[in-house]
């Protein structure tokens, strides 16, 4: 998710390398180069709107003592 991402994509992969028993590599997934998937501004307000959700709105419940949390209710 971008939004949590720093506004950057993360394309997913189910394998990160294929060894043998005796750990040689056969193939490993060369990580993509960072592609930016929202600007600033956007992701700003965004990141605002999801963490306001949780401090005063219907998501309340999902605070956490230690961290900040964003977050979405709904079908929007």
């Amino acid at each position: 998710m971008p939004f949590a991402n720093g506004g950057v994509a993360v394309t997913p992969y189910g394998f990160k390398r294929i060894r043998t028993r005796s750990g040689k590599i056969l193939w490993e997934r060369t990580p993509p180069a960072p592609c930016r998937a929202i600007e600033d501004g956007p992701l700003l307000n965004m990141n605002l709107m999801l963490a306001q959700d949780v401090s005063a709105g219907t998501a309340r419940a999902a605070q956490l003592p230690d961290r900040p949390v964003g977050g979405k209710t709904g079908t929007t």
